[in-house]
């Protein structure tokens, strides 16, 4: 199995975005087929260029690296690996 962006967003069965109140963050919340939840944020520092659809593609973008992390953590878990130092790089090889 290779990890890939599109294997990720075959675990997605939903994206929410939801503006705080009175605020320039924006929330995205990424609901797993699993019932888990990943959620990203974003802020603007001046309200006068705050853009929803900026603040939804970057706090989605930090939703789905959040979720990068987890199942790369999870392949490693569930995958048997051997690692080693070659040329000064870490190198895992699948046993």
């Amino acid at each position: 199995m290779k990890l890939t962006r599109e294997y990720i967003e075959s675990l997605i069965y939903r994206v929410d975005y939801k503006r705080v109140k009175d605020t320039t963050t924006v929330v995205c919340m990424i609901v797993l087929k699993s019932g888990f939840v990943s959620i990203g944020s974003s802020a603007c520092i001046d309200k006068k260029e705050f853009k929803f659809k900026l603040g939804k593609e970057l706090s989605y973008k930090d939703a789905f690296n959040k979720l990068w992390k987890l199942e790369g953590y999870h392949y490693v878990k569930v995958t048997d690996f051997k690692s080693e130092y070659i040329d000064g790089r870490l190198i895992f090889k699948i046993i």
